[in-house]
């Protein structure tokens, strides 16, 4: 064990442990907490607070998206204009769509069924945004390059020693030429996922965060799904749903699908960085071209929350079939997905005998409507909480 330090600073305070510059004790046993730890606390508090404050008000845009994804009776007519290049009449059978749906929403339980399933949601939104931001913070503390730089070394040594196992040598630096390359790219792919999350304050691990989240959206699409009128609400809907998965298959049903949700996360984050990237230096080159210098011209908070939420919203529609195919099957059995469905590729057939290969489309107009105002209310939020807490 490190010795203590309880050496007597010139202020007449005691500094106890082996780092001094985070916890003060005076003489009369007060707690100072250094003004460093408070700020980096609060980043994360702040991030918390405007996930989980963009996720309620964009509740009832989610829980259309939810609803439209899962209702499998109808089918709609907005395709075939489409092809007919009848615009107008495209947009007024999608928003006729649109609005019988919210009411099919409403009537299942009034207000109180537009933020179905908002708790669980909070719960799993909360540690999100607090990660989220305050990484992103800590990051421009310690410098982004330094833990770009670190975590291309820890990526490097793993990747080199995973293929000296694989390859049956005993030593890292013996591993074949192709694994060398192998494991710089890997270590330059994990540098750079860092490097642009950073910028875009989305750092986390894509598997991770879906592996722990998922039981909880699996959780809260079948209390949405399972609303109806005259049933039951809040906590008591919330615990006979628990109550019934758990009946149906212990923790299994809760994981029902979560192959294809992680199958479907790397390719949303390739394609999102990707956009985000290219995107960004677009902006950057024109600033340029207008005089502007390298620092002025990168994007500001507004901007890169702008370019985020852009190629945020082009990953989520490339892989959107993946995803409605796997909020299917972890809804099936409820009252607005009363099919059951014995995999993946049941899902698949079922719902493209029923409605085409246009219905792995449904619920995505909701999903790029909520883009622009989440993003949105988390920076506002974010920006004023750090005002509120007298953050830098």
């Amino acid at each position: 064990m490190p010795p203590v330090d309880q050496s007597l600073q010139p202020d007449g305070n005691v500094s106890r442990g082996t780092d001094s510059r985070l916890i003060k004790i005076n003489h009369y046993g007060d707690v100072h907490i250094n003004e460093e730890l408070y700020e980096r606390g609060g980043y994360f508090a702040a991030g918390g607070l405007a996930s989980m404050t963009s996720r309620t008000v964009t509740a009832p845009i989610d829980r259309l998206k939810i609803y439209l994804i899962s209702e499998t009776h109808s089918k709609s007519p907005t395709w075939q204009h489409i092809k007919k290049g009848e615009l107008i009449a495209a947009v007024v059978t999608a928003g006729r769509r649109l609005l019988g749906a919210s009411r099919n929403v409403w009537d299942a339980g009034g207000v109180r069924s537009l933020w179905a399933g908002n708790g669980v949601n909070i719960v799993k939104m909360l540690p999100e945004g607090a990660t989220k931001f305050g990484i992103y913070e800590v990051c421009d503390l310690i410098g982004a390059m330094d833990l770009c730089s670190s975590v291309t070394n820890l990526t490097l040594q793993t990747s080199r020693r995973l293929f000296a196992t694989w390859e049956g040598v005993d030593s890292p630096a013996d591993i074949s030429v192709w694994a060398q390359t192998a494991s710089g790219g890997i270590g330059g792919v994990a540098a750079q996922y860092v490097k642009i999350h950073c910028d875009k304050k989305t750092l986390s691990l894509p598997g991770g965060r879906r592996f722990i989240a998922y039981p909880l959206d699996t959780l809260r699409f079948r209390v949405q799904c399972n609303m109806q009128k005259n049933g039951h609400y809040g906590h008591r809907l919330l615990a006979d749903t628990a109550k019934q998965m758990w009946r149906a298959g212990g923790l299994r049903p809760f994981f029902r699908g979560l192959p294809w949700g992680l199958l479907g996360q790397y390719p949303y984050s390739a394609i999102d960085l990707t956009m985000y990237e290219y995107t960004r230096r677009w902006w950057m080159q024109k600033n340029k071209s207008l005089g502007l210098s390298e620092a002025d011209s990168r994007p500001n908070v507004i901007a890169t929350a702008v370019i985020g939420g852009f190629s945020g919203a082009v990953g989520a529609s490339v892989v959107w079939p993946l995803n409605l195919l796997r909020t299917r099957l972890q809804t099936s059995g409820t009252v607005v997905n009363p099919r059951e469905y014995g995999s993946i590729m049941d899902v698949v057939r079922q719902t493209i005998a029923e409605e085409g290969w246009r219905g792995l489309w449904k619920g995505m107009t909701p999903n790029l409507i909520k883009v622009i105002p989440s993003v949105a209310i988390t920076y506002v939020v974010y920006d004023k909480c750090k005002q509120t807490l007298d953050l830098s």
